[in-house]
């Protein structure tokens, strides 16, 4: 990720330059079948919600705190006609970062 100047600031950028926005996690709510999301960007509150699957869950090694732990993600901006919504953040617990594409809801 670079940082590239802007007319209102800073401007989080991925490598091949795609818009990055900052979120933090709203609120984690259990579902029968994995957890709903809700994150909020930082800079003006706009909100987004995914859900995340239990097998997706397993399948990255993730658990609750791992969320609940994070202080900020990355998203880049909603793809319209696009069902699915792209997540990164680091994970202390993992020592890396994780990257997720989640269904919208």
């Amino acid at each position: 990720m670079s940082k590239v100047a802007a007319s209102r600031g800073i401007s989080l950028r991925s490598k091949n330059g795609e818009q990055l926005n900052v979120y933090e996690l709203e609120t984690m709510t259990r579902k029968s079948a994995g957890w709903d999301i809700k994150f909020s960007r930082i800079r003006d509150h706009r909100v987004f919600r995914v859900h995340l699957s239990d097998a997706q869950m397993k399948a990255e090694k993730l658990v609750e705190d791992d969320f609940r732990d994070t202080p900020s993600f990355v998203a880049p901006p909603s793809e319209p006609g696009h069902a699915t919504r792209k997540v990164e953040f680091i994970c202390e617990r993992l020592k890396r970062i994780v990257t997720i594409r989640l269904p919208k809801i």
